[in-house]
């Protein structure tokens, strides 16, 4: 059921690399070069050298003159509802999701002409008859798939192929992301004031024992009685983005000077060792592709002229 599952959520999360929280949360911020528009101003300046051929009542946006329309808007939030098995409680936010993601749709399937990226009809029929034959082995029924996530059999074949399209990209784009990263190891100290964390650094710069320090100071929980250690780490594996720079940015056996604030308080940091050229876990190469995907996706709608021509709320 694997492939079954993943594609069930490559549909729900419209096959973009993105999570839907993602695209609700970049609507909150839409780049300098997006406008949001009242319908009949939409209608009456298309973008340059663009055709508009619904009116606009049914256009939702156009992007880089690709028109999105009302009724495309309205059959995706019903297929996302389906997808996730459960009615969303904020109409206006699911609009504002289903939007953004309608978005970046129109930006792959853009870049991928612009990158020569085609799925044929026979990559399509490939796939469905993987799907047929994986349903097969399982019991399972497309049709009831298809039912699940709100399409029908005859909409699927499309469906499937900007999946495709979206999957074909993702590896275009990430491709040179290196198998092969940094490794960090390092420790902390935790305070909850700036006062107490240069207390903290004029004691290490006296002789003090680092991991004693820490027993005694530390409020993280988690490596207070390990003597601080965070042990060997890569980018990505740390929440607090601020600590992680600061992680990556001393060089081997040094100690920042100056406290590190993060939401948590104030972080006194050193680096014992550094590795370089290590092979990344799978799972860490996937959050790095990710990552590079998305940063990609954001230049693309970043350099794009987008028209919301709905009200989303947002």
């Amino acid at each position: 059921m694997r492939r079954l599952c993943l594609l069930a959520l490559l549909l729900v999360l419209a096959a973009c690399g993105g999570r839907a929280e993602e695209a609700s949360s970049s609507a909150d911020r839409p780049p300098a070069n997006e406008t949001l528009l009242a319908p009949a101003t939409a209608a009456s300046a298309p973008p340059d050298g663009a055709s508009n051929p619904a009116p606009a009542g049914e256009v939702a946006a156009l992007v880089n003159g690709e028109v999105i329309t009302s009724a495309t808007l309205q059959t995706e939030m019903a297929i996302y509802e389906a997808g996730l098995g459960v009615q969303v409680a904020d109409p206006a936010a699911l609009t504002a999701t289903v939007l953004e993601d309608l978005i970046n749709r129109a930006l792959i399937r853009q870049a991928a002409a612009d990158l020569g990226i085609e799925i044929s009809d026979a990559q399509i029929e490939a796939e469905l008859a993987a799907l047929q034959a994986e349903a097969d082995e399982y019991g399972y029924s497309l049709d009831d798939f298809f039912a699940q996530q709100g399409i029908t059999a005859e909409e699927f074949p499309e469906r499937l192929r900007m999946n495709l399209i979206a999957q074909a990209v993702n590896e275009r784009v990430t491709a040179e992301v290196p198998p092969v990263g940094t490794e960090v190891l390092a420790r902390h100290i935790l305070v909850g004031d700036e006062a107490t964390a240069r207390e903290v650094l004029q004691q290490l710069e006296a002789g003090a024992n680092f991991e004693q320090l820490a027993l005694e100071y530390s409020l993280d929980p988690s490596t207070r009685e390990f003597g601080g250690n965070l042990g060997w780490i890569v980018p990505g594996d740390l929440i607090q983005a601020e600590v992680e720079a600061a992680i990556f940015a001393l060089p081997e056996n040094s100690r920042n000077p100056d406290p590190v604030r993060s939401v948590l308080g104030y972080h006194i940091i050193e680096v014992l060792d550094q590795a370089e050229g290590q092979p990344l876990e799978p799972e860490q190469l996937a959050q790095r592709r990710n990552q590079a995907f998305n940063a990609w996706l954001a230049q693309q709608r970043a350099a794009a002229e987008i028209q919301r021509l709905v009200q989303t709320g947002q």
